[in-house]
């Protein structure tokens, strides 16, 4: 149940992140709906909104900060798929920071505790997920625009969450529909500037930069 409420709260976050990308696309239609990857595109869609749905339930079920500390083993799957996928060239210093950061996660994760272990595991599945979401935004990023990526995450991810959204729909609040829509809204921008570092440099040095998040994440 609880992760089908959170369903209903994804809904207009999703809603609000295709209305967002689709006010963008009116500024060059002809380049948004133009994909030579539609599945690729589908992929992607269905892995983020599977990352969504662990992160949500992730942080209604345990600390923010931990939840965004176990988001940071990120990067340690991200050595790994570059490499694998990618063709990135990984040095000894990255493969040397993974291992630390990989005693990190076992810390954070607590495998052999049961007060937040099941929570913590949905947390770092998620965290898998994510990872493989900016493998395949790498890739897109090679042919698609990045409005293009943007407004098809929006539609699929829509898609995906309107039966469970519609089957535990709860009303909210004003207040609340704002603050799911600011969510939505930053979101955008924030995947819109993802994108465009990662279609620029390598996926392993721009995923670092997401351990600012830390820092918000403590207030």
């Amino acid at each position: 149940m609880d992760m089908a409420r959170s369903s209903a709260c994804r809904f207009p976050m999703a809603l609000a992140d295709t209305s967002l990308s689709s006010r963008f696309s009116a500024l060059s239609p002809n380049t948004v709906f133009k994909t030579e990857r539609p599945l690729a595109h589908l992929l992607r869609g269905c892995l983020g909104a599977g990352a969504m749905a662990c992160g949500f339930y992730s942080v209604t079920h345990m600390p923010l900060a931990d939840a965004t500390a176990i988001s940071f083993a990120k990067p340690l799957f991200m050595i790994v798929l570059a490499v694998l996928f990618l063709n990135e060239q990984v040095r000894w210093r990255r493969w040397t920071a993974t291992a630390v950061g990989f005693v990190g996660v076992l810390i954070m994760v607590r495998p052999g505790s049961s007060e937040i272990g099941f929570a913590a595991g949905v947390a770092l599945l998620g965290t898998l997920f994510v990872a493989l979401v900016v493998v395949v935004v790498k890739k897109l990023s090679t042919t698609e625009s990045p409005l293009t990526i943007l407004f098809s995450f929006g539609i699929i991810s829509t898609s995906i969450m309107t039966i469970p959204a519609i089957l535990v729909w709860q009303q909210p609040t004003w207040t609340e529909m704002g603050m799911m829509l600011a969510v939505g809204a930053l979101g955008s921008a924030g995947q819109a500037c993802a994108v465009k570092g990662f279609k620029i440099g390598e996926a392993t040095a721009v995923v670092p930069f997401d351990y600012s998040r830390l820092i918000f994440a403590g207030f």
